[in-house]
């Protein structure tokens, strides 16, 4: 397995603890969409650490991957998002939003 501890987590998904941690912010006006767009890829080059995609070393270990791929920010669904998925460009975080709300993923 490889040195990072980020990518343990990656060993133990299973349909039992498929989850994901979402943060919810509520504001008093409605979300201007291009905005969030704007702010949310701005962030990116604040906090790389969550531009990330999972792949494979030469040991076949998981790894996390920088993803050059825009920061995905889509109209919150009442499915599941399922982060790394083509959904959000392979992206283990992404921004949702709806009326006026938005959700961190």
């Amino acid at each position: 397995m490889a040195g990072n501890p980020d990518v343990y987590l990656l060993y133990e998904y299973s349909k039992k603890n498929a989850f994901t941690v979402r943060y919810k912010v509520t504001l008093s006006e409605p979300v201007d969409e291009e905005l969030l767009t704007q702010a949310a890829r701005e962030a990116m080059t604040r906090f790389p650490y969550y531009s990330v995609k999972v792949g494979l070393d030469e040991g076949e270990n998981y790894v996390l991957l920088p993803n050059d791929s825009p920061v995905p920010v889509l109209p919150e669904k009442d499915g599941r998002l399922v982060l790394g998925s083509e959904e959000v460009s392979g992206h283990l975080f992404a921004v949702t939003w709806r009326d006026n709300a938005v959700w961190f993923n």
